[in-house]
């Protein structure tokens, strides 16, 4: 029995799938009933009849930080998928992070190591530090906070080491850090900001570059990795690089509209920051951005994934064929 945490998120959905596909026997934790829905529209973005390959899952509603309910959940396992995590550069949520990405993970590796599973745990770009401009970044570099380290960036890190704590105590276990994910469902989570605001017609895009990787890629990348022999190691997972101007162009042109023309300079985006943290005062929501979110957009990153493709002799899909296909099925979600 293999376990899949974070099963409702686009990839935990997707490994989800690739195994039920599969025939393989999963077991998958969920919060919300709504986030099941999610992810069987994931499986109906692939075949027609995926119910047929859904209905066999096996569900669990649990919290991760649940000990008790781990200890039971985990029985018969041999393999968990932790996709499980908060996702918010909004430092407000420091709490929060730490409790799902730290403690959660922690509550993961304690019950692998109990059990005997072996860990495949999705990490993050951003846990790998404070980069510097136009370096091209490996698995061997070594974590420095510096002085614009989100508290995400923080809690991921800290949530890799607790999966390097396991891995001392004897744990078999994997972890990935992917570039930012492309994929059908994007939009179901923060991306549907993105996508809302390219289709009607984005003029500004950001300074800055970043990594992309197609999110079917990471969920083959997880199993492979999962089923090999590959143990205590960490792997980018990165199918290439492009300037955000590059990549809302495209994303925009897929979806028929102009590209962006215009630069977001540091005083219009003090404006546009201030405009949305009033925003967000009076809709009692968190501001989508911030300071922190334009730092972080103004970078130019470059990761390497030779490592990856030298252990697994993987390919990836193009950045231009995963927006085309995202956009595609994003196009026909809205006619049904």
């Amino acid at each position: 029995m293999i376990l899949v945490t974070g099963a409702t998120g686009l990839i935990g959905a997707h490994v989800l799938y690739d195994l039920a596909k599969s025939g393989k026997p999963v077991r998958a934790l969920y919060r919300s009933d709504a986030g099941i829905a999610r992810a069987k529209k994931v499986f109906s973005f692939y075949q027609p009849d995926g119910a047929s390959i859904f209905d066999p899952i096996e569900w669990v509603k649990a919290d991760i930080n649940d000990h008790h309910a781990l200890t039971d959940i985990m029985q018969g396992i041999h393999q968990v998928y932790h996709t499980a995590g908060l996702v918010s550069f909004n430092d407000n949520d420091r709490r929060e992070l730490n409790l799902v990405n730290i403690v959660g993970t922690a509550g993961i590796v304690n019950s692998c190591l109990e059990s005997g599973a072996k860990l495949c745990h999705v990490s993050s770009i951003a846990s790998l530090g404070e980069l510097s401009i136009n370096e091209q970044v490996d698995e061997k570099i070594i974590w420095n906070r510096g002085s614009s380290a989100s508290a995400y960036a923080i809690s991921k890190y800290k949530g890799e080491m607790e999966v390097w704590r396991g891995i001392h105590e004897g744990l078999e276990a994997v972890i990935i850090n992917p570039s930012v994910i492309i994929g059908p469902g994007m939009w179901m989570g923060p991306g549907k900001y993105l996508f809302s605001a390219v289709k009607k017609g984005l003029s500004f895009y950001p300074p800055g570059s970043s990594g992309y990787v197609d999110v079917r890629d990471v969920a083959r990348i997880m199993i492979l990795l999962c089923e090999s022999r590959i143990t205590g190691e960490r792997f980018i997972v990165n199918a290439g690089h492009m300037t955000h101007r590059e990549f809302l162009t495209l994303l925009a042109e897929t979806f028929g509209k102009k590209g962006p023309d215009k630069l977001i300079s540091p005083v219009l985006a003090k404006i546009a920051i201030l405009g949305e943290t009033f925003r967000a005062f009076l809709s009692g929501s968190s501001p989508r951005i911030n300071r922190r979110t334009f730092s972080i957009a103004s970078e130019e990153l470059q990761y390497s994934s030779i490592k990856i493709t030298e252990a697994l002799g993987v390919t990836f899909t193009s950045i231009e064929e995963s927006v085309r296909s995202a956009v595609q099925i994003f196009k026909f979600v809205e006619t049904i």
